[in-house]
């Protein structure tokens, strides 16, 4: 699963469900560690290639796409330059990669406009640096470029900071419940205000059925978006501070009868229940303000 995906997949609720991987538009959870090495590939750079199929496409509790067919693949590259460090930074890694969004509806709900060519919605880009601190904290920092294909100039670039906290080791026999909070920063919007968002979750996990060929997981991802400055706003232009909360419960199995020597295999399914601030301006246009969305996932780490 894409670190991007996993960073944003509750404000997406794509289905790195994420939360991204995590998110997000997409964005996750954020698991920002570099991904762990599977068969043969023992050295410091690992491919995650990715496939999900969603219900509906909300983004940070903005509609974007309500019906018909949503397939979002999206393919991650991560170099570790650090995976062991002693001190204050115990790793250190570099990723890029692209997320998109094809609907067989060819509108946005959002706005009702329609895409300029085919089936193809959007297209994001992303790069970043993620930074293991003090054992249990990472930092991630990275630019995001969101692209939409439903005219000239439809373009949002972000800058965004993740800071996570790994949990599992304080408190035993209770499951972790990986917080993190998620800051992101308009740098330029096309025909738009430039404004700042904030997410924080969290996203305990529990394995369900204990076995060595086939375990299944389940996670239960829970995430609250928050207006910094006019990203949520009513009618009048007045600030909303929360925009959506959102809670998963999202199945996981690792696909183990596929040989590691093709990577690590993973499909995931699950159900995301959404609930909307409607005084928010874009939350819904149908006037719904409580969504469940189905999500299922297959991703390759190789």
């Amino acid at each position: 699963m894409s670190r991007f995906t996993l960073k944003n997949r509750l404000g997406r609720v794509a289905a790195s469900l994420t939360i991204g991987a995590a998110l997000i538009a997409p964005q996750a959870a954020t698991q920002v560690m570099a991904q762990e090495m599977a068969g043969p590939n023992t050295g410091n750079v690992s491919l995650t290639l990715g496939l999900d199929v969603v219900s509906q496409y909300y983004f940070r509790g903005f509609v974007q796409q309500d019906s018909g067919v949503i397939v979002q693949p999206y393919v991650d590259v991560a170099f570790s330059l650090l995976s062991d460090g002693e001190g204050a930074i115990g790793s250190v890694d570099l990723y890029g990669g692209a997320w998109n969004s094809f609907h067989g509806d060819k509108t946005s709900s959002v706005a009702g406009a329609a895409t300029t060519s085919g089936n193809l919605y959007e297209t994001d880009y992303y790069f970043g640096v993620a930074v293991g601190l003090l054992e249990n904290w990472t930092v991630d920092l990275s630019y995001v470029a969101y692209t939409y294909d439903t005219g000239p100039g439809s373009t949002i670039e972000e800058i965004d900071v993740a800071i996570s906290y790994d949990d599992s080791e304080l408190f035993d026999g209770i499951p972790a419940l990986n917080p993190y909070a998620l800051f992101a920063f308009e740098i330029a919007q096309s025909g738009g205000t430039e404004d700042s968002y904030l997410e924080l979750g969290i996203e305990p996990s529990f394995t369900i059925v204990e076995s060595e060929d086939q375990p299944i997981t389940l996670s239960i991802p829970v995430a609250l978006g928050i207006s910094l400055d006019d990203y949520y706003v009513d009618s009048t232009g007045s600030d909303e501070t929360i925009g959506f909360l959102s809670i998963g419960a999202i199945f996981s199995t690792p696909l183990n009868f596929i040989p590691s020597e093709f990577g690590s295999w993973e499909a995931t399914a699950g159900l995301v229940a959404l609930l909307l601030n409607d005084d928010h301006v874009g939350f819904d246009d149908n006037g719904e303000d409580f969504q469940v969305i189905a999500t299922f996932g297959l991703s390759m780490s190789y």
